[in-house]
């Protein structure tokens, strides 16, 4: 396996709308070698933590679109807690 950026998408639907920004982002990396997670229909805090336990170490950039406040405020606080960087797309 070729080392390069962790990207975690993060989604309790789909996560297209995630992924449809990552790949707008994405395409100016052409031929880089970019390690993506995808995980949809994330809805509870179990997941989550499932999430961050199974991450790869290191660096990690968290693409996620969460629409319940507590979800989205564990997912930052644990990422915050590893050094992650986060990507709130719903704002």
């Amino acid at each position: 396996m070729q080392d390069g950026p962790n990207i975690l998408v993060v989604s309790d639907a789909t996560g297209a709308t995630a992924n449809s920004v990552l790949t707008s982002v994405l395409v100016q990396f052409r031929g880089a070698h970019i390690n993506i997670r995808r995980y949809p229909f994330i809805r509870s805090d179990a997941q989550i933590e499932k999430i961050v336990a199974d991450a790869p170490p290191g660096e990690c950039l968290v693409v996620y679109t969460l629409v319940s406040s507590d979800l989205r405020a564990l997912l930052r606080r644990r990422g915050e807690e590893r050094g992650w960087r986060l990507l709130d797309v719903m704002g």
